[in-house]
């Protein structure tokens, strides 16, 4: 995945925060994501002290630890369904009518 910012391209890596076996904890959430945020806002020409400040300011909302596990249930519950799905449709002995 990318993203493009003032006509450079730049990687993105937040979808493996969504992407963990498991629901992280709230200190190593926070840190990761504080992580992330600091170095994209370097690469995007911020100073260090900038980064680190519009990282916190991003990240350390009220309530975005909540969000993530939420939005980590939703997901993991969708992956479910998919791969459920996908095996009812391979195991189904009807005949394809096409």
């Amino acid at each position: 995945t990318s993203m493009s910012y003032l006509g450079q391209d730049y990687p993105v890596t937040v979808l493996y925060r969504f992407m963990t076996n498991e629901i992280l904890s709230k200190e190593e959430w926070f840190s990761m994501n504080l992580e992330e945020a600091r170095l994209a806002f370097i690469s995007m020409g911020q100073s260090e002290a900038k980064a680190e400040k519009n990282a916190n300011k991003v990240w350390g909302k009220e309530g975005q630890y909540e969000m993530f596990v939420e939005n980590k249930k939703s997901w993991d519950k969708l992956i479910a369904d998919m791969f459920t799905d996908i095996k009812a449709n391979v195991s189904d002995t009807q005949e394809d009518d096409w």
